[in-house]
């Protein structure tokens, strides 16, 4: 035997071999018929090279360098540096090589590729499948110049193929390994979930079931084993309460396979299944018909109550006055209350499933909201608890809503709607902007009557002073001339001119009262009638009256008003009882039920007639001739006008010889 003959020999024993080795798994293979075929053929390297997916380079998948036995792999050929070698691929068998740096086909390697390897010979094999070149096998002889024969080219030629089919079957190994995980994975996905499965060919047999089927339905495995459907439906048909209406709707489906259903079945024991049916289809063709069944007892169970608790709510909820609406995270409407539906001018069924943004909130501020809805739906920021917001109604009147809201969530703690209760302000509102006028008016009134009054006191004063002082320099004059009648006169003018300015006086007080601001403190009344008497000492030691002053609480007043209506009420007290025997006035105090302080200011004096108890509050009034008991008329209804300005109250109380008692009280 020749060595030609050994050497064909070598190359069939080494192919065989690597025939019968495990080609699905690709690199492998790959790394072990590359260092087979470099030892066999003794080059220095072999490798195999893909092209890339637009064909413009081929890319190495493995080189294996037989001198160290390393594998090499990513190095990258362009179509564009070396189109003589890419035509010479496409065009031919096996490029074999003597002379790689002349050979028209390699030459272009020389300079980058070829010289600094010392690569001098070479034969590349073409890599097909399908018809199509999907890469090369590369031989690279590093030794002398290398003349292929027929028999190496043939050798190499095979290896190529082998290369092919490993690529054949590791895809094929994929595709098996793929199917059976879906497979796998089809089947653990029909044992875990709580829907019972059935799978019927077009013929009526079971070809699939899982095991939650056998377990609602309990059907045993005998009758399972036979896949028949007929004898499972047999079984499990005296179960329902409508047995006729089951099989009929399973036997229109059957004439009918490419229709799907939905259909809800009840069973004697009370259980309640949903029942799901579509076709099986393998591209346009009905090869069968899944049924899916889901046993919604308890859910059923648990919408009856939760109907039953939300009917009971909205009966609650719709004799509320204020208006009550729950938004989902999206804020779909999914209830309202009879209130709402009477404030938006729509019926419930109008309302419901509707986005209440969209419809309700006027445009002019419906992206701003819907943002902000967004963003506390998604708990991204806090709630507002309570704000103000116009509501659009269907007559396109806006309405002003204060509303108040909360998070409604589900047992894991996630907002899954909102609850807003809502009261109709706008009218409150409208009366609020109408007093903020009066209110801003009034003002403006009262400070021109402030300064009015001080104008008008002021011009009087002046002619009054003028007039008294010249009837007095007149009365001095003519003093022993006059005769009784004359100097009565003149003595008739000074007293005029005093009451008058007393009164122009006691008016500009009267007016201060009404139109100056109130500065309020705590005031202590007990210092404050403590400082009264002080003040008028002379004239309590004068009349002989005796005070009798108990406790008096601290307030919340303006300490200046204070002082002037214990003031007036206490020289009051003293000047009625100047005629009467062992004069006194007694003042008390004493809280009341609703948290105010009475305070009684009581004297033994003259008294009065009951029908003139608010007679003598009104300005200028007068019960006595001025001779006896001087006045302008005017203290008692400044202490009306001080009570009233601290949202109080003032009464009198008197019988003729009997005394006056009057009652104060203030807030506290």
């Amino acid at each position: 035997m020749d060595s030609k003959e050994k050497q064909v020999i070598k190359f069939q024993a080494t192919l065989l071999d690597l025939g019968r080795s495990d080609l699905s798994r690709f690199e492998e293979a790959l790394c072990r018929i590359l260092a087979e075929d470099a030892k066999v053929l003794q080059v220095g390297r072999a490798s195999v090279w893909f092209f890339s997916a637009d064909r413009s380079e081929i890319v190495c998948e493995f080189l294996y360098r037989l001198s160290d036995g390393v594998y090499e792999k990513g190095m990258r050929l362009q179509a564009s540096r070396y189109p003589a070698y890419f035509q010479a691929l496409e065009e031919s068998r096996t490029i074999a090589v003597e002379d790689a740096l002349t050979d028209p086909r390699t030459s272009e390697f020389s300079a980058d590729y070829l010289k600094p390897l010392g690569i001098n010979s070479m034969m590349d094999v073409p890599i097909r499948r399908l018809g199509n070149i999907i890469g090369v096998v590369c031989h690279e002889h590093t030794g002398p110049k290398r003349e292929w024969t027929h028999e190496e080219q043939e050798f190499a030629a095979s290896i190529a193929d082998l290369v092919a089919l490993a690529m054949e079957a590791s895809e094929r190994a994929k595709a098996e390994d793929a199917k059976e995980k879906v497979l796998s994975l089809l089947k653990a996905t029909l044992d875990s979930t709580d829907d019972g499965i059935l799978v019927v060919d077009t013929l009526g047999k079971i070809t699939s079931f899982n095991r939650r089927f056998a377990q609602m339905w309990g059907i045993p495995d005998s009758i399972i084993a036979l896949r028949d459907d007929d004898r499972a439906i047999s079984f499990v048909v005296g179960q329902l309460k409508d047995p006729e209406g089951f099989v009929t709707k399973i036997r229109e489906l059957y004439d009918k396979p490419e229709e799907e259903s939905f259909d809800v079945l009840e069973f004697q024991d009370g259980r309640v299944f949903e029942r799901y049916s579509r076709p099986q289809m393998i591209g346009q063709r009905v090869v069968g018909r899944v049924w899916s069944f889901r046993d919604v007892t308890d859910k059923r169970r648990v919408e009856r109550i939760l109907r039953e608790e939300r009917d009971k709510a909205q009966r609650y909820l719709d004799v509320a006055p204020v208006l009550f609406v729950v938004l989902d995270v999206d804020a779909r409407t999914l209830l309202v209350n009879r209130k709402g539906c009477e404030v938006v001018g729509y019926d419930e069924e109008e309302i419901l499933d509707t986005n209440w943004i969209d419809r309700f909130v006027p445009a002019r501020i419906r992206g701003e909201i819907k943002t902000l809805y967004h963003r506390t739906a998604m708990g991204e920021q806090e709630i507002i608890p309570h704000y103000e917001s116009p509501l659009l109604t269907k007559n396109g009147e806006e309405r002003i809503i204060s509303w108040s809201s909360a998070y409604l969530r589900d047992a894991a703690g996630s907002i899954v709607a909102m609850l807003s209760s809502g009261e109709d302000v706008t009218d409150r509102k409208f009366a609020e902007d109408a007093l903020r006028r009066r209110t801003d008016e009034l003002a403006r009134s009262n400070k021109e009557l402030r300064q009015f009054a001080s104008i008008v006191a002021h011009d009087i004063q002046e002619p009054l002073r003028t007039i008294e002082a010249f009837a007095e320099r007149l009365l001095k004059m003519t003093a022993g001339r006059l005769d009784e009648k004359e100097g009565d006169y003149l003595m008739r003018i000074g007293r005029a001119v005093q009451r008058m300015s007393q009164f122009t006086q006691d008016l500009l007080l009267y007016s201060k009262v009404s139109t100056k601001e109130k500065n309020m403190e705590q005031v202590d009344l007990g210092e404050i009638l403590r400082g009264v008497i002080q003040d008028l000492d002379h004239l309590i030691q004068e009349s002989t009256v005796k005070i009798d002053l108990g406790h008096l609480p601290t307030v919340r007043a303006d300490r200046m008003q204070m002082s002037q209506l214990f003031q007036n009420l206490l020289s009051n007290a003293v000047k009625f009882t100047q005629k009467v025997a062992n004069p006194q006035v007694v003042i008390r105090s004493r809280g009341l039920e609703d948290g105010s302080m009475e305070i009684l200011i009581r004297d033994n004096g003259i008294g009065f007639e009951p029908q003139y108890a608010e007679r003598i509050f009104e300005p200028f009034e007068r019960l006595h001739d001025r001779e006896d008991y001087p006045g302008s008329g005017m203290g008692l209804a400044v202490c009306r006008k001080i009570i009233e300005r601290h949202n109080g109250s003032i009464t009198a109380e008197s019988e003729p010889g009997e005394g006056a008692a009057f009652r104060v009280v203030l807030p506290v």
